[in-house]
């Protein structure tokens, strides 16, 4: 209950936040202007969760989240330093900890994706350069791989974490994601109009998140080793409607523990290179109008079994925009996210094959600045784990941008 209530109050903040900002509109519309002609943009985003776990996994619970995102965005050129230059700083502030997962549902791909240890901290900090009529750019920093690798677009609908970033990689792979980024550099080149390729070299450990770092840092040792990332993406005409296939391939050259071998001295043995690949694609099936219609995605990884617990993901979805006549920017989808189990780690006793979750939502967007959405997640095997019940989770989020 005083987790509804704390949820309740923050909806109320949420409400208290939107009336001032109806109030005072004109002046921020005029003072956001006035600074991204000066090539300076500022955003601000709060989101609060709210999930209760009705029956199955650990145990029966509810919970909130919160996560506050601030975001400042220099273009270099517009504010009269240098041309093609762009500065990009994002701070964040969690609280909530990880007791959905941890502790009330136990599951594997992590429910909300806002989940995080409690804290205040700079999470990307990074400049980039563009070149050749901004066909190709280099960005150099504290960067957040998931920010442009392993993105699909109608899964950003969700709110189950393994719609964002696959927890093929995300369980094992150590990369530079919510809520640690680490140091690296970034090239992107556009081939042509319908092709793009990425690549990127990170620090192969961005930290320990439940360890307060209110800065970015890396130890950039020799065990840590380099996160090394490339993807290729091609995006459809838009006369076959708009869309895009990308072929992803990553690899950690650090320090990693089998998941089964051990040595003489009853250690896990340690491994190197650990490697991975995905598959995704994300494209609109019909156009009721120009925003409106139905969307589909699919998402397929495969990693090293010696080193991953999480061997193979299969996920994807559909998403209908529009579907509630007179809700025109409203959004309703339903998705599954298949996660098997390495099946070494299955043999060796204690864990099920698999964790599958089928996520249903609705995104209802009330104004430019605020939107609800009611969201219900079936888990089946909760964490893999032999014994616990399939668990349903109800919740939901509302989100204020300033």
């Amino acid at each position: 209950m005083k987790k509804l209530l704390f949820f309740l109050f923050n909806f109320y903040f949420v409400y208290i936040c939107q009336s001032a900002l109806v109030l005072s509109d004109a002046y921020a519309a005029a003072l956001r202007d006035e600074l991204q002609d000066k090539g300076v943009s500022f955003e601000a985003v709060y989101t609060v969760d709210y999930f209760s776990n009705t029956q199955g996994g650990i145990k029966r619970g509810d919970t909130y989240l919160t996560n506050l995102d601030i975001t400042l965005d220099v273009d270099t050129e517009k504010l009269g330093l240098w041309d093609n230059g762009q500065f990009f700083i994002y701070g964040l502030h969690n609280s909530g900890d990880e007791k959905l997962t941890g502790e009330i549902v136990g599951d594997l791909q992590t429910i909300s994706n806002i989940e995080a240890p409690r804290t205040s901290r700079i999470y990307e900090l990074w400049y980039q350069h563009f070149f050749l009529d901004d066909q190709l750019s280099i960005l150099l920093g504290f960067h957040d791989y998931n920010s442009e690798f392993n993105v699909t677009e109608y899964g950003s609908l969700y709110i189950n974490s393994s719609f964002g970033i696959q927890p093929d990689i995300s369980a094992g792979a150590r990369p530079s994601v919510f809520p640690l980024a680490a140091p690296g550099i970034r090239l992107k080149t556009l081939l042509n109009e319908q092709w793009e390729l990425l690549f990127a070299v990170y620090d192969g450990d961005p930290g320990d998140p439940d360890i307060s770092e209110h800065f970015p840092r890396s130890d950039l040792d020799r065990s840590s080793g380099a996160f090394i990332a490339t993807e290729l993406a091609f995006y459809f005409h838009e006369q076959f409607l708009p869309g895009f296939i990308k072929l992803g391939l990553w690899n950690n050259s650090g320090e990693v523990n089998d998941v089964v071998d051990l040595n003489l001295s009853g250690d896990p043995i340690e491994r190197n290179n650990n490697m991975g690949g995905y598959l995704i694609i994300d494209k609109q099936l019909y156009r009721e109008s120009e925003e409106q219609g139905l969307g589909g995605f699919v998402q397929f990884g495969m990693n090293d079994k010696r080193v991953n617990e999480v061997n193979i993901y299969v996920g994807g979805g559909f998403n209908y925009r529009g579907l509630v006549p007179g809700r025109d920017e409203d959004e309703a989808g339903i998705a599954v996210a298949h996660a098997v189990i390495n099946k070494d780690v299955v043999d060796a006793g204690g864990r099920d094959d698999f964790e599958t979750t089928i996520e249903a939502t609705y995104n209802i967007q009330i104004n430019d600045k605020v939107r609800i959405q009611p969201d219900i997640q079936y888990i089946f095997n909760p964490g893999a784990v032999k014994g616990f019940e399939d668990a349903i989770v109800a919740g939901v989020r509302v989100e204020l941008s300033l």
